[in-house]
């Protein structure tokens, strides 16, 4: 149970969890996932791309681990792509527009030269702008030609995604999971948590347009 159905907004979310709240089988699946997620059974660093708090210890409710089992469920069936960008130093506050844009303008115009974790040369041109705000994205992430996206099965590489050039919102440090689940639906987003030196991109596979292609998928 994916729900890729929206749109896509807040309200959308809130109707949702309103709805599974009087589901019992989505409850009891919920309650593993909140489990889970308090004993880091996914990982803090993927946990904090889909969505991060203030503080690591706050409590985990069916608000935060609805969206967030809807985009775990939807990176393993391989509905969302993802590439890795290193950027070599850590986002600061919203406030430091010209300290994050700095970090940006240095590190992503050299990822062309660089291999992605296939081995790869990134051999398209990636750029983007941070400028802040503490309302809709935090800036971009733009690549121009062909970027190489990994797409997962069932926890395992299924592939390399060729996506033509493109442009995703950019949510740098904390975020909510119902946030990054709807900007999915819209698309993809960029991903760049505190204490992270790198920025997760996710896209949404069926939006990847007409000259797309997967290589070397694998059968589950």
């Amino acid at each position: 149970m994916t729900g890729f159905t929206s749109p896509l907004s807040q309200s959308y979310m809130d109707q949702e969890v309103r709805r599974i709240r009087r589901d019992p089988e989505w409850m009891a699946c919920l309650a593993e996932v909140i489990g889970k997620l308090e004993d880091d059974f996914y990982g803090s660093n993927f946990q904090d791309t889909v969505f991060q708090q203030w503080e690591r210890q706050s409590e985990i409710t069916v608000d935060v681990a609805y969206p967030f089992a809807l985009f775990y469920a939807a990176l393993q069936k391989g509905e969302i792509a993802r590439i890795r960008l290193a950027v070599y130093d850590y986002p600061l506050g919203d406030s430091q527009v010209e300290e994050n844009d700095r970090i940006l303008q240095s590190a992503l115009p050299k990822l062309g030269l660089l291999k992605d974790d296939f081995g790869n040369f990134l051999d398209c041109k990636w750029s983007g702008e941070f400028f802040g705000g503490v309302n809709g994205e935090d800036g971009f992430i733009q690549w121009e030609g062909t970027a190489k996206f990994e797409t997962l099965k069932d926890g395992k590489n299924a592939g390399i995604l060729y996506l033509p050039s493109g442009r995703l919102p950019l949510e740098v440090g904390t975020t909510s999971a119902a946030k990054t689940y709807l900007q999915l639906l819209n698309g993809g987003v960029a991903r760049w948590p505190y204490d992270q030196k790198e920025i997760t991109v996710y896209k949404l596979v069926r939006d990847a347009g007409p000259n797309y292609g997967i290589e070397g998928e694998t059968a589950a």
